[in-house]
């Protein structure tokens, strides 16, 4: 079986904190999808026109390796709190990987 994979990593940065030095991870998801079309049409629908940039990983060797994208979504409102004084929008950053998977089914 050969499928595809994408991992989306939600980070965000509350807007205006001069004590956050980085970006915070909010969320993990996966989505799978049987066709390579299907995984670009997902990453086209969450993030059409949204800047990007390279996202490397570090290899054994020294090396980097392009392994996806960070999609920048800018500055989002914070609607799941419920008194208003909680509700701080934060920048919000996705690190966004695609993989293709081929697995084979064990019966054990």
């Amino acid at each position: 079986m050969q499928y595809y994979e994408v991992s989306v990593r939600c980070t965000g940065k509350t807007v205006g904190d001069k004590r956050q030095a980085g970006f915070d991870l909010l969320d993990i998801y996966v989505k799978t999808f049987g066709t390579i079309a299907e995984a670009k049409a997902f990453i086209k629908e969450q993030y059409g026109g949204r800047k990007k940039q390279k996202m490397f990983v570090d290899k054994k060797d020294g090396s980097t390796q392009h392994v996806g994208y960070i999609y920048s979504l800018g500055i989002v409102e914070d609607v799941s709190h419920t008194r208003s004084e909680d509700n701080k929008p934060w920048y919000q950053q996705d690190w966004v990987e695609v993989k293709e998977i081929k697995a084979t089914t064990i019966i054990i």
